[in-house]
């Protein structure tokens, strides 16, 4: 029989993971709201521009709301968006003064002039005593996404409006960060959805296609009537590769503790820069693109496969790869560790899987897949000839 205690310290000792990004202060989000209230609709570019600010702010560790570093070519190359676009969406902040340009120690930076107001507890203490910091978290995977790009090439501002109220209601559901489950998922009407996007659903679906890569979309109570497709609701999850473990929590699996050693030794060992969050985030991808992969992998005795020493060897092959390709080409420019991880151990790990599980194994849990879902994990699909 299970002690309540012992229920209660497994649970405590469970991985949490809270939303990896940088945040956008909900009075920010209101200014934008104001204008649209006043018959003046923020276009896409604007919205973007304001949240690589916030990006910039946070990398620069500006409480006060000043940037000395910000460029926007940076930012137009980074997104893969035109730097007219982007030049457009800035000059609308300027001119509804969203921010300011000024002369600092005979230097030119960026003034936003709520974002010291906003950063002071003080500011936001409530009736009873209390903080309430009120913003939205938004991810940083979606700056690693082609979502951006895509919504101001089709001047899409009513979605990215959609995406911001979908992450303030993720924020609300998933307070401080303490899930065990990345999964987690919020409904919406799609009578909502089209009085938001003031489309038909046709349109809803176009749009909502656009934000697939930050968000799994599942419609929920999909038929045909006629000849027309109707769908009651639609049902939302963050990307998993928009969540970090919670640091806070001191119970860490030990392979994860293993690999971030791995990691730090062969990160000094190529005199790459890093700081601790680099290492988190690498961690972070090494969980949900190898570990959880090979967690749906049945460990069946007779094929001899650990989903633990199997996710160590690929990490050994990957690394192993990246050096012999740097010796060969050079080291390529790495703007963001955990990014540039992630993406490597996702592009390899198809050809490992192939290569070293057993026929049969990789056949059992692909019919498995096949049979319950109707379709396969990218990393089980057959390799291109």
């Amino acid at each position: 029989m299970v002690k309540k205690q012992d229920l209660k310290s497994k649970e405590n000792s469970a991985i949490t993971y809270k939303i990896d990004g940088f945040p956008m202060h909900q009075e920010e989000l209101d200014a934008f709201r104001f204008l649209k209230n006043e018959g003046i609709q923020p276009p896409a570019s604007a919205y973007v521009v304001y949240l690589t600010m916030m990006k910039q702010l946070q990398t620069e560790s500006s409480k006060r709301g000043i940037l000395k570093d910000y460029k926007l070519s940076f930012w137009a190359k980074n997104l893969n968006i035109p730097y007219s676009s982007l030049y457009y969406g800035y000059q609308f902040l300027r001119k509804y003064v969203f921010f300011s340009e000024k002369i600092m120690g005979g230097v030119e930076v960026l003034h936003f002039p709520n974002i010291e107001k906003l950063n002071n507890p003080e500011s936001n203490r409530v009736k009873d005593g209390s903080f309430d910091l009120n913003y939205l978290t938004i991810p940083n995977y979606l700056l690693e996404t082609n979502v951006l790009a895509e919504l101001v090439r089709t001047s899409n501002s009513k979605t990215i409006e959609l995406l911001f109220s979908l992450l303030n209601q993720f924020r609300a559901g998933l307070r401080q960060g303490k899930i065990t489950n990345t999964s987690k998922t919020f409904d919406r009407n799609i009578k909502t959805l089209k009085s938001e996007l003031n489309k038909k659903a046709k349109g809803v679906r176009s749009a909502l296609n656009l934000l697939s890569p930050i968000l799994d979309i599942t419609y929920i109570n999909k038929h045909m009537r006629g000849m027309q497709l109707w769908i009651e609701k639609v049902s939302f999850a963050l990307n998993k590769n928009c969540f970090v473990e919670n640091t806070a929590n001191k119970d860490i699996h030990p392979i994860l503790a293993t690999m971030s050693k791995e990691f730090e030794y062969f990160l000094s060992r190529h005199s790459i820069a890093f700081k601790g969050l680099d290492l988190r985030n690498m961690v972070t991808a090494f969980r949900f693109e190898i570990l959880e992969n090979f967690k749906k992998i049945p460990q069946e005795k007779e094929f001899n496969f650990e989903y633990l020493k199997a996710s160590k060897d690929y990490v050994s092959y990957t690394l192993h790869y990246l050096e012999k390709l740097w010796l060969e080409e050079g080291r390529p420019t790495i703007r963001v560790l955990g990014a540039y991880f992630r993406k490597v151990f996702r592009g390899g790990l198809n050809y490992w899987v192939y290569t070293n599980v057993p026929e049969e194994l990789l056949y059992n849990i692909k019919f498995k897949q096949l049979t319950e879902k109707g379709l396969i994990d990218d990393f089980l699909k057959p390799l291109a000839a």
